[in-house]
């Protein structure tokens, strides 16, 4: 499966743990035109968020056979 780096803001005070960790259970989102990719810490397990372009979430949810949510509340 193809890999998103992110920051976690839980683990960002640690000192052991400081920079880009690749995030778990990747969901790619879509709303209002706007792309996300939400996941989980490999470490402690908190939330993880990045926004994507457009481009870069339709080639990972190819990548990984995964299918993009769609995050609108209609």
């Amino acid at each position: 499966m193809p890999e998103i780096e992110a920051l976690c803001m839980t683990c960002k005070h640690d000192d052991e743990a400081q920079g880009k960790k690749n995030m778990t259970n990747v969901r790619i989102e879509e709303s209002d035109g706007r792309y996300s990719a939400r996941g989980d810490c490999p470490d402690c397990g908190s939330n993880m968020f990045k926004f994507m372009s457009e481009g870069d979430a339709k080639e990972f949810a190819e990548e990984a056979e995964i299918e993009i949510e769609s995050g609108d509340d209609e």
